[in-house]
């Protein structure tokens, strides 16, 4: 299995939405990470799962905001990389269309043309696939501390290794274990106890330890259940016993920190 294209859509139609979702299933290169129509959550999906590339709606209707303001939040936002971005739309308006370029937008296709559908759009990212990682790749966090980076920067860039990574060997953003294997690669990278890991996360949810445990469990099992062999050996080089075929979950979670630590 080759590596998947996460990508964000921000779209208002339900109905067009199920097919965007239907036909990336078909896939074996895409991958939709979560759906949206408020450009508020489209940040907040942005900051937490860094995709690759966002399929948005200009005029999203029934949810906040529009894309134009999305757009310009999102130029604001620090994160390590651009995504790209193709709007589809209704709106024909050329002044609008190049205010959307001028805030960073890769491509506009219109709704009026005759050949738009869901499969269309999905396929366009698809030839475009192997230049958007490159890009993204191109920008990966700098290794260093700057001496201008705040405390609060240098979270922001601890957060986007640790999503990077958990991308690559296919860690699903949509399980509740990622967030907490997150969580505990950070705890340990600030040199807590192995003891506090489980309870301090079960603390910030209001979670019990056990449940902690058994979603990180999970979320271990389904990434090595379902990614090819050949992704995770390239992307995960500690010893696994290979009669439990999966990392521990605090084995899994030292090696990330450690691995991050070397990158900083």
């Amino acid at each position: 299995m080759e590596d998947k294209l996460n990508i964000l859509l921000m779209k208002d139609n339900g109905m067009e939405c199920e097919a965007f979702k239907q036909y990336a299933q078909t896939t074996d290169d895409i991958n939709i990470i979560a759906v949206t129509n408020r450009a508020g959550m489209g940040i907040e999906y942005v900051k937490d799962f860094l995709p690759a590339a966002i399929i948005l709606d200009l005029e999203l209707h029934g949810g906040d905001g529009n894309g134009i303001s999305f757009l310009d939040t999102l130029n604001q936002l620090d994160i390590s990389y651009d995504p790209y971005i193709l709007v589809t739309t209704n709106n024909i308006n050329q002044m609008t269309h190049a205010k959307a370029r001028n805030c960073g937008v890769g491509f506009i296709m219109t709704k009026d043309q005759l050949d738009y559908c869901p499969q269309t759009v999905i396929d366009f990212l698809r030839d475009m696939k192997d230049v958007i990682e490159s890009c993204s790749h191109a920008k990966e966090p700098s290794s260093g501390l700057s001496k201008t980076e705040s405390p609060e920067e240098f979270s922001k860039r601890l957060l986007q290794l640790i999503n990077r990574e958990l991308d690559l060997i296919g860690l699903n953003p949509k399980m509740k274990g990622r967030k907490y294997i997150r969580d505990g690669i950070q705890i340990i990278f600030q040199d807590n106890p192995d003891a506090s890991i489980y309870s301090l996360i079960a603390q910030k949810y209001e979670i019990t330890a056990a449940s902690v445990d058994r979603a990180t469990q999970r979320v271990i099992e389904y990434a090595w259940k379902y990614m090819s062999a050949e992704d995770l050996k390239k992307h995960y080089t500690a010893y696994i016993n290979p009669k439990r075929g999966y990392p521990r979950n605090t084995e899994f979670m030292f090696h990330y920190a450690e691995k991050i630590k070397n990158k900083i």
